[in-house]
């Protein structure tokens, strides 16, 4: 009875904030169906939705049948029930677990899932992050702790996550595994080759520089004079596009820019601020504000329905906001088709919330959260279950080349057709899949490099800190309506923060963010005293 009573008030907590739910879009044509449709994607969402409503968790043969969250950005690939065959087919011999993908978009992941295990259907997986639901799940008493299981099922997970495992802590206790393919990260700009080199702008190509907005902005002034008053060298599009999280790194101690953060990365000091307070947050509205009204920024951002890529790929803009690490100008290339160079605006960091990007969560109506434990460190540790669920099955949505790890696709296709791929980095360990050419076998030494070659200065000393919202959700919701209100307009340049800075500073006061400051700062203080810290 009081488990029902919790499910039931847990229910009305998420009914409060659902939105209606998204439909799935037209499925690529790929290997297991040259004729891809919207009615093929819809039987495949179908088929796995019924077949995880199945209340018998165990069959008679012993085997626990488990339902996995299966978040997918973009279409929904036709194959996808041929990978979880395949999965099954090593599980059900090594642990005795069959599992069942239940596919959900990435905008419906957290309502979706939250209303299964409401409801009180099997779900024994999901994804809980910083962008959907990490925190919400654990505020509603949605998943169950993990520290026991953790402790006994846990070893190959430790042994892969490392200190990742920090993000999937709240008040000291584990909630979540994370999935993580990089153990640091580094914002900048993919920049046309071409141009720089045109304007010999060599001097800026250095990846060992952090570049200034001094030296951006002369980037721009030199370009924008050489191609043209319809020539853009920064593209931004998007009614939420933001821009100061790039530039500066900032410790949001594991919760969000809502609850306040340490500048620096955590370097600052140990007073938690209101970032949008900061001579660092007026400086950079500033600067975009320039570039904005100096035609360096599309001046459609905010309402453009063009995309990023588009302007890119029709040779009107010069440079993409994106992280800059490892392979990300090979990714940025094979989009373009042209050759792009990685510059660096944001120092290499560490901290709390780069790790709770992907955190693996075990509901409260899982019926064998040992099992399911057991299954999430195959993820972590089995070779051939992460390439089915990152690359689909060999011959068919792959090939093998001469260069080990390295893969292709089939004769015919690619990654718009193939009938299936993920290229998001959520299960498991995206780290030991193979990968797709052009890459070659040295990325692989690169990465290890990059994850475990950490220097000390680039992790924030608070890793491991999260503030837990659950006491002042209504101030916080008030506090993000705020933000989103005003950083898009602020940070693209749109209006002149001499004028709305203020204006947004007086709003989030009036919203509560210093009471919720406060809050966070007397947490922080005691975690500091318990972690000498």
């Amino acid at each position: 009875m009081k488990k029902f009573t919790k499910l039931f008030t847990a229910l009305l907590t998420i009914m409060s904030v659902m939105c209606t739910l998204a439909g799935c879009g037209n499925t690529s044509s790929g290997s297991g169906d040259p004729g891809g449709s919207m009615d093929d994607t819809q039987q495949t969402l179908n088929k796995a939705s019924d077949s995880a409503s199945v209340s018998e968790h165990e069959s008679n043969d012993g085997i626990y049948h488990l339902v996995m969250e299966y978040v997918y950005p973009g279409t929904l690939k036709p194959d996808i029930q041929m990978v979880q065959d395949a999965i099954n087919d090593i599980s059900r011999e090594k642990i005795g677990v069959e599992v069942t993908i239940y596919p959900v978009t990435l905008p419906e992941s957290m309502t979706q899932m939250s209303l299964m295990i409401t409801s009180g259907e099997q779900v024994d997986l999901v994804l809980g992050s910083r962008f959907s639901g990490f925190l919400q799940y654990v505020s509603n008493n949605l998943v169950i702790p993990l520290d026991d299981l953790y402790e006994q099922y846990g070893t190959e997970i430790a042994e892969d996550v490392g200190e990742a495992i920090a993000g999937g802590y709240i008040d000291g206790t584990l909630w979540g595994i994370p999935s993580i393919d990089v153990f640091s990260k580094q914002y900048g700009y993919l920049a046309r080759t071409d141009l720089l080199e045109k304007y010999n702008l060599q001097e800026y190509m250095d990846e060992t520089k952090q570049l200034t907005y001094e030296d951006i902005d002369k980037i721009f002034e030199v370009v924008k004079a050489g191609e043209g008053e319809d020539f853009y060298p920064l593209i931004m599009v998007g009614s939420s596009e933001t821009s100061f999280d790039r530039y500066k790194i900032v410790d949001y101690l594991g919760s969000s820019a809502a609850t306040g953060g340490i500048m620096d990365n955590g370097r600052a000091g140990k007073t938690i601020e209101n970032v949008y307070e900061t001579e660092e947050y007026a400086n950079h509205c500033k600067w975009m504000r320039k570039w904005y009204e100096a035609g360096y920024i599309n001046p459609d951002v905010l309402t453009s329905s063009e995309t990023v890529d588009s302007y890119m790929v029709n040779g009107r803009g010069m440079m993409v906001s994106n992280y800059t690490y490892l392979d990300m100008e090979e990714q940025t290339e094979r989009n373009y088709k042209m050759d792009m160079t990685a510059l660096n605006v944001s120092q290499r960091y560490v901290n709390t919330n780069m790790y709770q990007d992907a955190n693996w969560c075990i509901p409260v109506t899982c019926a064998d959260p040992a099992k399911t434990m057991q299954f999430l460190s195959l993820l972590h540790s089995d070779i051939d279950i992460i390439n089915l669920i990152y690359n689909g099955i060999e011959n068919i949505h792959y090939v093998k080349t001469d260069t080990d790890r390295i893969i292709d696709y089939p004769e015919g296709l690619d990654a718009s057709t193939v009938g299936y791929g993920m290229q998001a980095k959520f299960y498991g360990s995206p780290t030991k899949r193979d990968m797709f050419a052009p890459l070659d076998k040295s990325y692989f030494a690169d990465l290890e490099d990059w994850n475990y070659n950490i220097p000390q200065e680039c992790i924030s000393p608070y890793l491991g800190y999260v503030f837990n919202p659950n006491t002042m959700k209504t101030e916080i919701a008030a506090i993000n309506d705020v933000m989103n209100q005003y950083r898009p307009a602020l940070e693209t340049g749109s209006v002149d923060p001499d004028e709305v800075l203020p204006q947004f500073i007086r709003a989030l006061k009036d919203a509560g963010i210093d009471d919720v400051i406060k809050e966070n700062q007397t947490r922080l203080n005691e975690w500091i005293a318990q972690n000498n810290k």
